[in-house]
């Protein structure tokens, strides 16, 4: 559809849009006219959002501040119309509206006088109780009323004051943002300036009662979290050092790396010294042996005798007693102990002297006893105390290692139980320190919370009503209306598939076209006097041009037999055919019409009214032969002269079946003979064959549709058939056009 169609349309249905648009305009003017005037009055909030928030174009993410800024507005906006904070002036409307009427009371905004059909049976005892209920919950900044009795008063009461959440929100209060400001604008727009003047103000004052409830209700709620946090954290933080404290005493730890390297040295001393003692135990025993075999070939006293009575000596025994406790005293010291060492020393000196006094003692005693033998045994002595010094130092020393790799081993596994320990300790340390000031933070929070959103500025009272904008509110309707008309205009012609114009008809017909006509009334025609005047009428005339322009198409079309067939019924044909027969007599043209519609005879229908037939027989009901007998023709009911009509018997037959055994073709070329043309008219194609058994008798086709037809599916199969008769197929004629459309 092009632009210059659409536009041709909107043009002929201006008048149309020109209506509908003065309808809304004055329907909108009488309306708003008649609305009874509003007041507004407005506050302002100042949110701190852009000062806390602000966007610095220094920063890398400006537009993330933008959305998060955007964001806390959305929030505030959506907190502020909560049915929390609007509950709260809903109490308060209700509670003025319902006080008492006393000597300062106040004028009630809005009353149920005159709503008769309101009867609310409530005592007197409900109502106090509710009026208490609402003052509680103002006090306690509480929404909601936990008694089923007096929720529905309450919502009775709201809903005939028109103070209810959803009529409030609705009718009366707004919250925006006022433009990229940091404050926020709430309107109340009601029938009265004073309750819009108390709504504004008391719902702005209640809203920061509640929101400096809520959020220091928060920010507590978050100290209280941190503090348990913190606490639990605390607790068991102290748990894991106790039970380390717990571990060192039990396992007598002070200092486990100190200690252990401090064992490890004394096991290596240990070894060392053991190593010592066992390369001196074999000479030992050599020399002993020696001293053995000496002795006795002294021819002595027995060397066993002389050592038993010496070593029966108590001081002797007590002395190597002493030494040998001493010494492995000194060994577990780790040979640390000085004052060990020095009294080993001394008692080995004391060992010495008691030995060589027993050893006087026998010399004196045993006269004999020679000096060699003295020194032998003595030597003899000291090598056998020295040889079991060396094997209790061995003793000792395999007894202390065996405690030292001990205490060791147990180094390992305490050591890394410690380490477990304190790597625990130390995570958790790292979470109560985070906790804390975590909470110092939030509890800094709450002493210090000053909270950003206040009034900025308070209603005033509106002085005079809102403007009613009628011209402009007129004007905006008759355009929109006017829109509306057309773009409706728009979408039935865009939805209209009919072919009522030319260019629709070749956009969906896609045939060439041979004429076209308009539409004009047929009843009472007469069709000499449309060729024959002046037509005054607009419609007739060009009617008249079209027709001969039709004409103008037959005659040069080199054909003279011509089949006009339509895709549906009622398309025009007979009367098309009429007016192109008569149009071409007045050029002294011989015009032959025959009627093979045998499905609608209409054409024989309106010959037999004027008593036109050329035969007194009809197709089908004779022979084509010389049983046809012809008469002569009387004008018809058009006055057509040189315009004959063969009739026929209507018949639901097919041509082909009609014609069967007479020689039709024979019989219109012979006819065609003493005419200039011969008119065919054939059955609709969309459910009959006949177009398609009658194409072999003509040299041309002729197919007539109708402007208010639509062109669909089966029409496009008949239409096919069209365009395979290449050039037999003459051309179409678009009937019943209206005038307007073939401009």
């Amino acid at each position: 559809m092009d632009l210059q169609y659409f536009l041709n349309i909107l043009l002929r249905r201006k008048w149309l849009i020109i209506g509908c648009m003065l309808i809304a305009a004055v329907a909108t003017y009488y309306f708003v006219d008649k609305q009874e005037d509003s007041y507004k009055s407005t506050a302002l909030l100042s949110t701190g959002i852009v000062d806390i928030t602000g966007v610095n174009i220094e920063k890398e993410n400006p537009f993330i501040q933008k959305f998060y800024i955007d964001m806390g507005f959305s929030k505030l906006m959506e907190l502020i119309g909560s049915r929390r904070n609007v509950e709260f002036l809903t109490y308060r409307l209700l509670q003025h509206d319902m006080a008492p009427k006393g000597v300062n009371a106040e004028t009630p905004f809005r009353s149920l006088v005159g709503k008769e059909e309101i009867n609310f049976d409530y005592s007197a005892e409900e109502m106090t109780m509710l009026d208490t209920l609402l003052t509680h919950n103002l006090e306690n900044l509480k929404y909601t009323l936990d008694n089923p009795r007096m929720e529905v008063i309450y919502k009775d009461l709201t809903e005939a004051y028109g103070y209810d959440y959803e009529s409030l929100i609705k009718n009366n209060l707004v919250v925006s943002r006022k433009g990229d400001t940091d404050l926020l604008t709430i309107e109340f727009v009601s029938e009265n300036p004073r309750l819009s003047h108390f709504a504004v103000n008391t719902f702005c004052n209640d809203f920061l009662r509640n929101y400096n409830f809520l959020e220091q209700e928060e920010e507590f709620s978050s100290v209280k979290f941190y503090k348990a946090q913190m606490d639990g954290k605390k607790h068991l933080l102290d748990s894991l050092q106790l039970q380390l404290k717990t571990y060192r005493n039990d396992n007598n730890i002070i200092d486990l790396k100190g200690e252990s390297s401090t064992v490890i040295a004394q096991i290596k001393d240990l070894e060392l010294d053991k190593e010592n003692f066992i390369q001196q135990i074999p000479a030992l025993k050599k020399n002993i042996e020696d001293l053995d075999r000496y002795l006795r070939e002294n021819d002595q006293f027995s060397i066993a005798d002389k050592a038993d009575r010496l070593n029966s000596k108590t001081a002797l025994i007590n002395i190597r007693k002493q030494i040998g406790e001493l010494q492995r005293q000194y060994i577990v010291s780790g040979y640390k102990d000085k004052s060990l060492r020095k009294r080993i020393e001394l008692l080995r000196k004391e060992q010495e002297f008691q030995s060589k006094r027993l050893a006087n003692l026998d010399q004196e005693q045993e006269e004999k006893l020679d000096k060699r033998e003295e020194d032998l045994l003595t030597k003899r002595i000291d090598f056998e105390l020295d040889y079991n010094y060396a094997v209790e130092s061995v003793a000792s020393i395999n007894a202390e290692l065996g405690r030292l790799r001990g205490k060791a081993g147990s180094f390992v596994s305490a050591e890394a139980y410690l380490r477990n320990m304190e790597q625990e300790i130390e995570i958790t340390q790292n979470d109560y320190k985070q906790l804390v000031a975590k909470y110092n933070q939030e509890k800094r929070n709450l002493d210090n919370s000053i909270l950003p959103v206040r009034i900025f500025q308070h209603a005033q009272l509106a002085e005079k009503p809102e403007p009613k904008l009628k011209a402009v509110l007129s004007g905006f309707a008759g355009v929109v209306s006017g829109t509306l008309a057309s773009v409706i205009i728009f979408l039935l012609a865009f939805m209209d598939y009919s072919v009522n114009s030319p260019h629709k008809f070749k956009k969906f017909a896609n045939l060439p076209l041979v004429g076209t006509l308009n539409k004009i009334k047929t009843k009472k025609l007469d069709m000499a006097r449309l060729f024959a005047s002046d037509n005054k009428d607009s419609k007739q005339a060009a009617f008249k041009e079209s027709v001969r322009n039709l004409r103008y198409a037959v005659e040069n079309s080199g054909g003279k037999k011509f089949l006009f067939t339509s895709t549906k019924e009622q398309e025009g044909k007979t009367f098309l055919i009429i007016t192109l027969a008569h149009s071409l007599t007045l050029k002294n043209k011989r015009v032959l019409l025959v009627d093979t519609n045998f499905k609608n005879n209409s054409l024989t229908q309106m010959s037999q009214e004027g008593d036109s037939l050329l035969a007194n027989n009809l197709i089908g009901d004779s022979p084509l032969g010389k049983d046809f007998e012809f008469r002569d023709g009387k004008d018809s009911l058009f006055s057509m002269e040189n315009v004959d009509i063969i009739g026929n018997k209507r018949s639901f037959q097919s041509p082909s079946e009609v014609f069967a055994d007479k020689d039709f073709d024979s019989f219109i070329n012979r006819m065609s003979a003493d005419y200039d043309y011969v008119f065919l008219e054939s059955a609709a194609m969309n459910k009959y064959s006949d177009t398609k058994e009658l194409v072999e008798y003509v040299d041309k086709v002729v197919a007539v549709f109708a402007a208010e037809s639509e062109i669909k599916q089966v029409d496009k199969d008949s239409i096919s058939f069209l365009k395979g008769l290449g050039a037999q197929f003459l051309g179409a004629v678009l009937n019943k056009v209206e005038l307007k459309n073939l401009s």
